[in-house]
This record gives structure tokens, sequence and C-alpha cells, in this order.
């Protein structure tokens, strides 16, 4: 999992390597340079932000037709930590599937590994109605999009130079950490994985006990 922060300091510790006289940073909007208005006309603060997740199956359409419930899961391969908070409304079942309410649900994509998502009582249920079930499965991606600007402060005001810095987040650009920059104020990093839905059905045949 690439950890933003981490390329944050990365960068300030490079930039630090000439003088030294960093004493403080912060990629969000919660510092000085922002909330004391330090910033240039035309500066903001990053946000993030995902386009909408894709997924690439090429199964065709299944049908339960007594659909009781079902589970979905993401597990993710390339997933990202930040400070900011990112989340993504994802339309389920992602394979498409007949016999099940499409429906809505939120995803909190900051540093995710695995999200699931099922009723809470499903195990019982399984049980007492001895369902059956499917599974279809897809490879799943998203973009995410940071827009913005990070700064710096200079302990030593010495010069023209010190003070409050500001960097546009592109310059955290890393091929080898995916992350790309589209523009010097804009950064992408795609999330993907694999995702998993587990459709519960009743059977269309009922079991007797012979005796």
């Amino acid at each position: 999992m690439l950890d933003l922060k981490e390329s944050g300091k990365a960068y300030i510790q490079k930039l630090n390597e000439t003088d030294g006289l960093i004493d403080s940073w912060n990629l969000t909007r919660k510092y000085e340079y922002w909330t004391e208005r330090h910033n240039e006309t035309g500066e903001y603060p990053i946000q993030a932000r995902a386009s909408q997740m894709t997924c690439d199956s090429h199964l065709p359409s299944a049908q339960d037709t007594k659909t009781v419930m079902a589970m979905y899961i993401w597990h993710f391969n390339n997933s990202i930590l930040s400070p900011f908070d990112l989340r993504l409304t994802v339309e389920v079942p992602m394979v498409s599937h007949s016999g099940v309410h499409r429906t809505n649900l939120s995803l909190k994509l900051n540093g995710a590994k695995r999200i699931i998502r099922v009723r809470k009582d499903w195990a019982k249920i399984y049980k007492e109605k001895y369902l059956h079930f499917s599974m279809q499965t897809c490879k799943f991606s998203t973009k995410v999009t940071f827009d913005g600007w990070f700064a710096y402060h200079k302990k030593n005001k010495t010069s023209a130079t010190d003070g409050y810095q500001s960097v546009a987040v592109g310059n955290l650009a890393s091929v080898s950490e995916r992350l790309v920059n589209t523009s010097d104020h804009t950064l992408n990093y795609t999330i993907d994985g694999n995702y998993t839905q587990i459709i519960f059905f009743e059977p269309s045949f009922k079991y007797r006990l012979i005796r």
C-alpha cells in the first residue's frame, strides 16, 4: 500500500538536504499556510476524488429467480493511504445479475485492504434456509486524483526564499510508486483489485427426507 504522506516526507527531506532549514510541513488544509492565509492567489489545498469504479467482467448476466441476499467483496491489490477522506459510491451488483435489486454502496477507499458488505445475520439465514449460492468475479479499478498544493516552512527568514513555500502536488509524481502527474497540481493513482459477489438463493427443488 502506498502512503502519500511518506511520499511527501521523502520530497521534503530531499529539499532539506540543501540547508536543513525546513522545520514543518503538511499535506492538508489544516496547515498554517492555509489557516493563516499565506497562500498565493489561485492556490488551494489538496482535494481527493475517485473516478467511477469499473469492472472488467465479460460474464453473461446471471439469474437466480429466488434470490434472498448478496455479499460483495473488494480485495485491493494496489491501494493508497492519505490524510484525505476518499469515498466512492458504487452500484452493486457490479457484475450484472437480473435476480438482484441494484443499489448504491458508499465505500471508504482510503487505506483499504479489503471491504466486505453483507447483512449482519447472513450466516444464520444461510443455514436456516439451506440456501444455495452463485459467485461472480471481476477485476476492478478506479483512478484517484489529488488536486492542489501543499506547503512547508523554513525557520530562517533572512532571505527572500525563507518563510512559507507551496508545492504543487504533481511534484510527488513517481513511476515506481504509480503516481502520475497530469499537470503541475494534479496527481493520479490507480486503485485496483479483485471483486467478488456471492448471490444466495433458494433452490428450485426441495430436499425431502425418505423413510
